[in-house]
């Protein structure tokens, strides 16, 4: 085969797919922000609960990550989600962090009015001191009630990564 039709069979395997056409590009990190308090989801061990914590962007305890095919909600430093300790279905279920294995007490919707509604219980992800002023909140399971306390916000943060092809090359994606 001559170049010109090497170099269009190429193109054309890149258009449908076959091929890459170069490494994915790594998805932004979240902050969940709490709309009642300006609080971020903040948790960094196995097992701790889930805490709002004044928000600090460069903080990779408070970084995220939402997979809208398996419902997860991802820490952006470990292999953890967020979870349902025990699969709880009660009022007051504690919300921790636990290492992502697909069941039931890890899959949320955010919803457009920005609630995290559970796949386990049907509760939302709720703040328990309705504190404009505190600096710590505890975080857990409760009827979903529309109020501001269980409305959270998506805020993007910037990931920066090293591209695969040089080690001392540093891009930032953006918007």
């Amino acid at each position: 085969m001559n170049f010109a039709i090497k170099i269009a069979m190429l193109f054309a395997l890149i258009g449908v797919g076959i091929i890459p056409a170069g490494p994915a590009l790594a998805a932004d990190d979240i902050l969940l922000k709490s709309q009642s308090n300006g609080l971020c989801l903040d948790g960094y061990k196995r097992g701790q609960d889930i805490r709002a914590a004044r928000c600090r962007t460069p903080f990779k305890a408070q970084r995220w990550s939402i997979n809208p095919e398996s419902g997860q909600i991802k820490h952006a430093r470990r292999d953890l989600c967020l979870a349902v300790s025990n699969s709880n279905r009660a009022n007051g279920a504690r919300v921790v962090l636990w290492p992502c294995n697909y069941a039931t007490n890890q899959r949320w919707a955010i919803n457009s009015d920005g609630h995290i509604k559970s796949a386990l219980n049907g509760k939302c992800v709720d703040v328990s001191k309705h504190n404009t002023n505190a600096k710590l909140a505890n975080v857990h399971m409760w009827d979903c009630h529309g109020k501001i306390n269980q409305q959270w916000e998506s805020v993007v943060v910037k990931r920066t990564f090293k591209s695969k092809r040089s080690k001392n090359f540093l891009m930032q994606k953006n918007n």
